[in-house]
């Protein structure tokens, strides 16, 4: 589900400036309650592995960026920076923050624990060039929205899957 951006996210670098006041930048968070522990490394490999997020890859392979499995243990290692079209920008130990080759992008992943149960966090900010964000990407935040979640439910499921087997 769609939710508000927390203030401690390393996303929310680019919805609001140190001083309080709202950057230009398109933010959004989404939120999914996995009914287990998780780690950082397990959801972020699930969310990358989903069938869903290997169409993306292949349409990236296309355009001659090719990516694979053992890039994803990599970058969660600390061995690699780059992982397909993203560069990790930033990392703790429960959130990662991704921008794509252009900086136009960021991808973020938080794990929450909960009890016996981890809140598991998606966002992404689109970067505003000079002040304001392309008719493009406006047009296309909808089916962004509607991407981002299918892709963090295919993850949960993924993750709840791999722990039944």
């Amino acid at each position: 589900m769609r939710t508000t951006l927390p203030d401690d996210a390393l996303l929310s670098r680019y919805a609001v400036a140190e001083d309080g006041v709202a950057l230009p930048h398109y933010t959004d968070c989404f939120r999914t309650r996995l009914p287990l522990a998780a780690n950082l490394e397990t959801y972020v490999k699930a969310f990358y592995t989903t069938p869903l997020f290997r169409s993306e890859r292949l349409v990236l392979r296309v355009f001659g960026i090719r990516s694979s499995d053992a890039e994803i243990d990599a970058v969660l290692s600390g061995q690699q920076r780059n992982f397909a079209a993203w560069t990790v920008e930033d990392k703790t130990d429960d959130q990662l923050l991704m921008c794509d080759l252009k900086a136009r992008t960021r991808s973020w992943f938080w794990v929450v624990p909960d009890e016996e149960h981890t809140q598991l966090y998606f966002g992404s900010a689109v970067i505003a060039k000079n002040g304001e964000l392309r008719p493009a990407y406006r047009a296309l935040i909808g089916l962004h929205q509607f991407y981002s979640h299918h892709l963090l439910s295919a993850a949960r499921k993924r993750l709840i899957k791999h722990h039944r087997d």
